[in-house]
């Protein structure tokens, strides 16, 4: 079998394997002519040794050899790479575009070292003799390894922040000397582009004059690709326009500018590599590009979203199967968490500790649940309330002391239109857990009255005014006929008061009313033509005797004996009774009877 040209352990080479197919430098099937040994189930399993200098200088080393013969026969050396990065102490690279920073570090600091010499590991200390080591220098130069304290409370050491911050500029100052015999030739930098103007290589806010030139092309190249793909998007969507189905061009036509600056964002972020940017310009650079990427990513997303939601809430609002206003409401619902979303895989992306955001985010959440628990229940109350539905936009609802039209139901309140025209937020966890009474949802519409009439009215008059009330209750085509009330209820104050109860099949508070009032203009024009007065809240004063005017004698029996037979005339079978009345009035119940 063919030997690679890095001279690594066993136990090493199998790492690095297993971890090149992790992290996708090789294809699945790997070859057997390039390891020296199939990995074991252990090895692919097994973290890098960087319990010394030793280890942390070896495992950097072999990597980076690694990585080279995978340059060099066309293949992605992405795996080694990452091994290698992991031997670095990162904290002082830019956090936003540190995984490309160190990358660029970890070659510098390979083209350093084998610039300098050959590594001898045999002279370096190995873990017995770093048990009281904390920092080490190789060959006294500013290659530095350091103790570091890992999150499980273990010890290892790194290739220190300093020496990871510099490698560019150490790159810079030893980059004329050629490679030392015996070494590892460097990890696969390639040839420089290299200008032979004098005046394209000088340096101007750390880029050479050509590069800034290279930025500006790359800029425009960019510019126009985005607008070539937002033309193009534009023209499929012309096509489309009435295709079905419709929400086809309605989704491409909201992607057109998120997609279109995608497109480019990426284009600069895999062309700028080509300008050889390193230090602080790149990571500005790859800072302004990503903060792109991902901006066009959320915005792409969020569009998109939103469309769908009103393309579905315009749908239920046309068909009625379902509440337009839930759809509404889970659209708004899932914009929020796309954006969320959207904006922890940014972060992520650009290098921030996510997982740390979360759990810190998750050890806070009670109190930020306890902050906002009035919030979260108006929250879970809309929802209650699109789901359980006591009510539509549109009712006539009573809420408490609110009464009113319902103009709309959001995530933190309804808002009711009052009859003083203003404008109440009632928030929706009052609504779920209080008394709502839908007045709109009423098949019926009671109205109810005292009619007053004066003391003088004779009992005819009275059950002839009752029976023209009933003619009147039927004669009107809105009203109930099956259940009203017309009777003599009260002997008031001032006045026989005559119960009025009946109800009308109207659907809006404006036509109840209207009815109501033409029923009542019926009555008063019934009362003057029976001649019944009606009555109102007056005192009478009575003089009965005065020194010109002697007490009067008052009609009626005066004996014992005529009043006992006058009396015993109302009773049953008398002259006198008339327990079903006069028979001018017959209550509506009885008429339905025959």
């Amino acid at each position: 079998m063919r030997k690679t040209f890095c001279p690594i352990s066993r136990e090493s080479n199998s790492l690095l394997v297993a971890l090149l197919i992790t992290f996708g430098s090789f294809n699945h099937e790997v070859q057997a002519d390039k390891l020296t040994e199939p990995p074991s189930a252990l090895a692919i399993l097994r973290e890098p040794n960087l319990s010394s200098p030793r280890e942390v200088f070896e495992v950097f080393w072999n990597s980076m050899n690694q990585r080279r013969e995978l340059v060099k026969r066309g293949e992605p050396g992405t795996g080694p790479l990452a091994i290698a990065v992991s031997c670095l102490d990162t904290s002082l690279l830019p956090a936003i575009a540190r995984s490309e920073e160190a990358q660029q570090a970890a070659i510098r600091l390979k083209e350093v070292i084998d610039r300098v010499a050959v590594p001898d590991f045999k002279k370096m200390p190995d873990e017995e003799a770093s048990s009281e080591l904390s920092r080490w220098s190789w060959l006294g130069t500013r290659i530095i390894i350091t103790k570091q304290n890992t999150e499980d409370g273990k010890q290892s050491f790194l290739f220190s922040a300093e020496t990871v911050r510099d490698a560019f500029l150490m790159y810079n100052q030893v980059k004329h000397l050629p490679y030392v015999k015996g070494g590892g030739m460097g990890a696969g930098l390639g040839a420089e582009f290299k200008i032979q103007w004098a005046w394209a290589n000088q340096i101007y806010l750390g880029l050479a004059l050509w590069q800034w030139l290279g930025l500006f092309l790359l800029i425009l190249l960019g510019l126009t690709i985005r607008l070539i793909v937002a033309l193009t998007l534009r023209f499929i969507c012309m096509t489309m326009k009435n295709s079905r189905p419709a929400w086809n061009h309605e989704c491409l036509k909201s992607m057109e500018w998120p997609v279109s600056l995608l497109i480019a964002s990426s284009f600069w972020y895999f062309s700028v590599k080509a300008l050889e940017i390193t230090g602080l310009p790149l990571s500005i650079t790859l800072t302004i590009v990503k903060l792109t990427f991902y901006i066009s990513i959320v915005w792409a997303g969020v569009t998109f979203t939103g469309t769908l939601g009103r393309i579905a809430t315009e749908r239920a609002r046309n068909k009625g199967n379902i509440d337009h206003h839930l759809v509404k409401l889970l659209s708004q619902s899932a914009r929020i968490f796309v954006l969320i979303l959207g904006t922890l895989f940014a972060a992520q992306g650009l290098g921030f500790n996510v997982v740390s955001l979360v759990a810190g985010l998750g050890i806070g959440g009670l109190a930020v649940a306890m902050a906002a628990k009035d919030t979260l229940a108006n929250f879970f109350g809309s929802i209650a309330i699109m789901l359980d539905h006591p009510f539509r936009v549109g009712h006539w609802v009573k809420v408490g002391d609110s009464e009113g039209i319902v103009e709309e139901i959001g995530f933190r309140s309804t808002r009711i239109r009052t009859f003083y025209d203003s404008l109440i937020s009632v928030p929706n966890s009052e609504i779920v857990t209080g008394q709502v009474d839908n007045l709109g949802m009423r098949n019926y519409r009671r109205v109810r009255t005292t009619i007053g009439i004066t003391y003088d009215t004779s009992a005819e008059k009275i059950e002839a005014f009752i029976e023209g009330i009933k003619n009147i209750i039927i004669a009107n085509p809105t009203t109930r006929k099956e259940t009203f009330q017309v009777t003599l209820n009260d002997f008031g104050a001032s006045s026989l008061n005559i119960l009025l109860n009946f109800f009308v099949t109207v659907p809006t508070w404006a036509e109840e009313l209207v009815e109501r009032q033409r029923i009542f203009l019926e009555i008063i024009r019934l009362a003057r033509t029976l001649g019944v007065e009606f009555a109102f809240p007056t005192q009478t004063v009575h003089i009965e005797t005065t020194p010109e005017h002697p007490t009067p004698r008052r009609g009626g029996p005066t004996s014992p004996e005529e009043m006992r037979q006058l009396a015993k005339e109302f009773s049953q079978g008398g002259s006198l009774s008339r327990p079903r009345g006069l028979g001018l009035f017959k209550p509506a119940y009885e008429e339905r009877r025959i």
